[in-house]
């Protein structure tokens, strides 16, 4: 197979093939990411090694990747997406979502399996499922394509993500999705990404919540183990590596995503994370060496991020 520099960008310029998915409304996912991950599995997966979701809830972003998994002309028929998720109803706004977008009468905690299945059902054949807590879930798969992660939302889901599942990434071709990156409620992903930042190579720095990476360079455990590293993580090094990121962001201005960002320049306090355990509690410093300087800050019990600025003005951080 033929290495190409760069994944062809098709899901700048053409999302149509999400549309059918948005307009079910059975999927926390934009078009651009959706598109975006289609023709990733179309364009530039081997179709011999594996792909892996984590956190697929009702199916929108498995039906894509499965979708151009199928259309890749290189698929084998035997290679699978493998999703990983609980399939139940436990978490943050999870229920009240599927009882506004598609089934009213649906209970918190009640298992949504049924409709995961509905939604991937034509792509089938390229899917497997993996049903559990993702604390006790590992791979041995061997090397895989792409990871894309929508489960990281809490320090100790990050860090599984991290020890257990990104090290089976294909060094040089593999590519890291990350759906949670450009929501500032999650900033033990901006930390790690942070600190692994010399390993990769950005690819897209924004489409819709996602963040698309290429590994470059192999992750040595131990790296990988201090990545994980949150709750006891110094400020100042929490935001020398985030220094780090915005580094890796600014690497291409002509970018036209990268003119507005939300990152970690907040301080954060949810009463409880989409699928584990209360959020962890950080305040950013005010100040730090080479972090964008405050221009105001949030009023009122609600609103708690600082707003930041750039002075280079090539990010805007909110």
């Amino acid at each position: 197979m033929q290495i190409l520099d760069h994944p062809p960008m098709t899901w700048r310029e053409d999302q149509r093939v999400a549309w059918p998915m948005k307009k079910l409304g059975h999927a926390q996912l934009g078009a651009r990411e959706g598109a975006m991950l289609y023709y990733l599995a179309r364009d530039w997966a081997s179709g011999a090694r594996p792909l892996v979701e984590l956190g697929s809830f009702l199916g929108g972003s498995a039906s894509l990747t499965g979708a151009g998994l199928k259309d890749n002309p290189l698929w084998n028929g035997q290679t699978k997406l493998h999703c990983f998720d609980i399939f139940e109803a436990k978490y943050g706004n999870m229920a009240e979502f599927i009882r506004t977008r598609v089934d009213p009468d649906f209970e918190a905690g009640q298992n949504f399996q049924y409709l995961f299945d509905a939604q991937t059902a034509e792509v089938s054949e390229a899917i497997e499922v993996h049903r559990g807590d993702l604390m006790q879930a590992s791979w041995s798969g061997g090397e895989i394509d792409m990871l894309f992660v929508d489960i990281a939302k809490t320090p100790d889901l990050n860090r599984i993500t991290l020890q257990r599942f990104l090290p089976a990434l294909r060094v040089e071709t593999g590519l890291l999705v990350n759906q949670d990156f450009h929501n500032p409620d999650n900033p033990w992903i901006h930390t790690s990404l942070g600190f692994l930042s010399s390993h990769f190579e950005l690819i897209e720095p924004r489409a819709d919540d996602s963040i698309l990476l290429r590994l470059v360079r192999p992750i040595p455990p131990e790296a990988l183990r201090e990545a994980g590293r949150f709750e006891d993580l110094p400020d100042e090094e929490a935001m020398n590596r985030v220094n780090r990121l915005m580094s890796l962001l600014r690497q291409n201005d002509a970018e036209p995503a990268m003119s507005s960002w939300s990152a970690p320049g907040c301080r954060f306090a949810p009463a409880t994370a989409r699928r584990g355990a209360p959020r962890s509690r950080r305040r950013w410093p005010a100040t730090a060496r080479g972090i964008p300087r405050p221009i105001s800050s949030g009023s009122g019990g609600q609103t708690r991020c600082r707003r930041w600025r750039d002075p280079s003005g090539l990010i805007s951080l909110t």
